[in-house]
C-alpha cells in the first residue's frame, strides 16, 4: 500500500511537470482603475492614490525586438504600462532573435547580419549599439493592456511621443522621479517572431 501511494505521488508530480512545462497559462496582471486625461500639451495618469502628470515632447516610433518586459501590480509604478528592453534596427533584430543554435552557422543569417558577426566575432557589441530601454505609459485602457501583453522575445511596433515627468504623487505625498526614455506609446502591435517558428 505504501508503494502504491508513493507511486501515485510520484506519478502526479511528473503529470504536474509536464503540464506546467507544455501548458503555461497567460500571466494575468492586476492593471489598476486607471483614469487618462490628454490634453494639447500633457497627459495625466491616475489611480485611487498615485497621479503622473508628463509634458509632451517630440514623437517616439520604434520596431523592436523585446529581450526585457517588466510590470509592477502595486505602488507608484503600477501607473507604468511598463518598462521594455527592445533591440531595435532589422539586422540587430534578426541577430537578437536567431535562435541560439544557428548563432554558428553563418549561412543562417541575412548578408548584413553574416558581416556583423564576421567583423564583431559575436553579436553582442553590435546589439549594444543598438538597444533601448524605456518606461512607457499610454493614454487609454485598451493600449495599456496590450502593452501589458508584451513579452521577452516578441516583436513590437510602438509609435507614440517621447514624455517628461511634470509632477508625480503617491498617497498624498510628492515622488521624485525620473524616468529617462519615457514613452507615451498611442499605437502598438505584436507581431510573430519567424524565428521561434
Amino acid at each position: 500500500m505504501k508503494n502504491l501511494l508513493l507511486l501515485v505521488i510520484v506519478l502526479l508530480a511528473i503529470g504536474f511537470f509536464y503540464y506546467s512545462k507544455h501548458n503555461v497559462p497567460a500571466v494575468t496582471y492586476n492593471v489598476p482603475a486607471v483614469t487618462y486625461e490628454v490634453k494639447n500639451d500633457s497627459v495625466t495618469i491616475s489611480a485611487k492614490d498615485k497621479q503622473f502628470v508628463f509634458t509632451k515632447a517630440e514623437p517616439f516610433d520604434i520596431k523592436g525586438y523585446v529581450v526585457e518586459a517588466h510590470y509592477s501590480d502595486d505602488g507608484p509604478l503600477s501607473l507604468l504600462a511598463g518598462q521594455y528592453g527592445i533591440v531595435w534596427g532589422d539586422t540587430a533584430i534578426e541577430l537578437a532573435s536567431a535562435p541560439q543554435e544557428k548563432m554558428k552557422d553563418l549561412s543562417f543569417f541575412s548578408p548584413e547580419a553574416q558581416k556583423v558577426l564576421q567583423e564583431h566575432g559575436c553579436a553582442a557589441g553590435y546589439l549594444n549599439n543598438h538597444f533601448m530601454s524605456i518606461a512607457a505609459v499610454t493614454e487609454n485602457a485598451g493600449v495599456n493592456k496590450t502593452l501589458r501583453d508584451i513579452k521577452e522575445g516578441d516583436i513590437i511596433d510602438m509609435k507614440g511621443y517621447k514624455v517628461n515627468i511634470k509632477s508625480a504623487t503617491f498617497g498624498g505625498s510628492p515622488l521624485n522621479l525620473d524616468f529617462p526614455n519615457t514613452v507615451c506609446i498611442t499605437e502598438v502591435s505584436i507581431k510573430d517572431n519567424p524565428a521561434k517558428k
